[in-house]
């Protein structure tokens, strides 16, 4: 035990943030159950840790310089406690205050605006005479609005419907408590200003796209591959994304992120063989990375893969150094420090756990694959490992907000990965080269094939037998695919020490006593991997 907790001391003095931005996020998980101490007992706890700080500077005591630390980790903890509980505070004027009366009010549409059954949806950022945001309902009569319009009508809050418990929980955690039923709404003008030319800059691509593709499905997802934008994305499409555990390429994540940062270093590569070179190509693709990242909404994966990647870029640049964990920690501080909330949506928890279990869990993974097949293919087993990572980390999240599992999701990641590898690529070269005559045809005619494609093996992987577990049933067919699929994979990596054991069994029965002790780590990390394959279905 005490081997172990030395372990952790020590790579948390490799990865210092690490630590930091945990006892941060503990602190604001706190907020959510029990009262902060207020602003005079973290100021308290700031001094007494700021004397030991500086005392340990002067060489006293070896336990003094450990008190110091615990003491500056618990200020991060009283930190996170208070801007936690202070984030949750639903202010005088918001409108969750006036539920039930009618009022009129001015507000700026700060959502993409979403077609529905009975209307529009979107979120409206009220600024008189309340002041915050709701969940705007308008009928299908009234006139779109666009978002950056400034709109004037008559509204009835109302609360937050019970009916879908996870996407009102969502909604609370954004800042928004109720929602509005409007009438007749005008437009009396629109917003200006850097994000607003931004968005109108997305929305003529988004348009660009949609008059490139004669499919209207096709159009939805290229937007919201490439833009973000998934108001056109077709319901049978992320019902089969969803499905198959494809969800995160139906917008701009990380991973899409990721596939530009390398396009970005590979078309300017040439200035590595320029003196300061390197550090000329961090000044263009760090800026080319934030403006991204705010043209495409700004959503949390987008904005942690700017952070990380920016940080990463400048380190190495700069210092010749790079560490992903202090990186990625740097990235949750920044992002939980402006918005402490976010910390409980799903958006911020699945990226974050998807990321850190790759940087925690692929080397692993990768290395065992190439011990127990060395022969396989490294391209299939990096993105199987990559993919299996994201998918272990993130699974009790998946599991606990959305009450199901994809069962093939190994295979759906492993087949589609290549094409929306390649729809990122081809797709913003072709907004970069769209001008030369006879381009802008043959780029549509291959992406209209790749994401054809990509939609064609989504929805048959769909339809496969279990495809879906939504809940620990053991009728279920879907809970004997997933352990099929665990038997046999694990079948595989072992078939040697498999036949080995078998054979000792059936010639020299007193053997197997040792060749069993060789099968706990396997075996452990079996039980590891299923228990977090179900782990959180168990909550239900």
């Amino acid at each position: 035990m005490h081997s172990t907790i030395k372990r952790m001391m020590i790579y948390f003095q490799k990865n210092p943030l690490l630590l930091v931005a945990l006892t941060f996020a503990a602190g604001i998980a706190i907020s959510a159950f029990v009262p902060s101490p207020g602003f005079w007992g973290l100021a308290l706890a700031f001094i007494f840790a700021t004397v030991l700080f500086l005392g340990s500077r002067r060489k006293l005591s070896l336990k003094v310089q450990k008190v110091s630390q615990i003491s500056i980790y618990t200020c991060f903890v009283l930190a996170g406690w208070c801007l936690g509980e202070h984030a949750a505070v639903v202010p005088a004027m918001d409108p969750s205050r006036f539920i039930g009366q009618e009022i009129e009010v001015e507000g700026t549409v700060v959502d993409d605006v979403k077609t529905t059954a009975f209307g529009y949806k979107t979120i409206l950022e009220i600024t008189n005479p309340v002041q915050g945001k709701v969940m705007l309902y308008l009928p299908s009569k009234s006139e779109k609005p666009q978002v950056n319009d400034i709109l004037s009508g008559r509204v009835t809050f109302n609360e937050l419907s019970s009916k879908n418990l996870g996407f009102a929980n969502w909604l609370h955690h954004q800042g928004i408590h109720s929602t509005a039923k409007g009438q007749e709404f005008k437009k009396i003008g629109e917003e200006r200003g850097f994000l607003a030319q931004l968005h109108n800059l997305r929305n003529s691509l988004s348009n660009q796209l949609a008059s490139t593709f004669p499919d209207a499905k096709t159009a939805g997802l290229s937007n919201a591959m490439l833009l973000g934008d998934r108001t056109a994305l077709d319901g049978e499409i992320r019902k089969d994304f969803s499905a198959t555990g494809l969800s995160h390429i139906v917008a701009i994540s990380g991973m899409n992120f990721a596939i530009i940062y390398g396009v970005l270093n590979l078309l300017l590569s040439p200035m590595l063989y320029v003196r300061r070179g390197r550090q000329m190509r961090t000044f263009i693709v760090v800026p080319l990375l934030a403006f991204f990242a705010l043209l495409t909404g700004g959503n949390p994966a987008v904005v942690r893969a700017a952070i990380m990647l920016g940080m990463l870029d400048i380190s190495q640049s700069f210092w010749s150094k790079n560490n992903s964990l202090n990186a990625l920690a740097t990235s949750a501080l920044m992002f939980l420090a402006y918005d402490p909330q976010s910390l409980f949506t799903p958006d911020f928890q699945l990226s974050y756990a998807a990321v850190l279990g790759i940087l925690l869990l692929q080397n692993p993974i990768l290395h065992y694959l190439h011990v127990r097949i060395p022969k396989f293919p490294k391209l299939i087993s990096s993105a199987l490992s990559v993919t299996l990572a994201a998918q272990l980390a993130t699974t009790p999240f998946v599991a606990w907000h959305f009450q199901s599992f994809p069962t093939y999701f190994l295979l759906a990641n492993l087949v589609v990965l290549p094409l929306v590898t390649l729809v990122v690529q081809i797709g913003f070269a072709g907004f970069v080269l769209a001008w030369i005559p006879g381009i802008s045809t043959a780029w549509g005619g291959v992406m209209d094939f790749l994401l054809w494609s990509i939609t064609s093996l989504a929805e048959l992987m769909a339809q496969l037998p279990g495809a879906t577990i939504s809940a620990i049933d053991s009728s279920q067919v879907g809970i004997w695919v997933l352990i099929g699929q665990l038997v046999a994979g694990f079948g595989i990596l072992e078939r040697k020490r498999i036949r080995k054991y078998i054979s000792a069994l059936n010639g020299q029965p007193r053997i197997a006593t040792p060749i069993v002790q060789n099968f706990q780590r396997p075996a452990v990390a079996a039980a590891v991997v299923a228990g977090c394959l179900l782990a959180g279905f168990f909550a239900f």
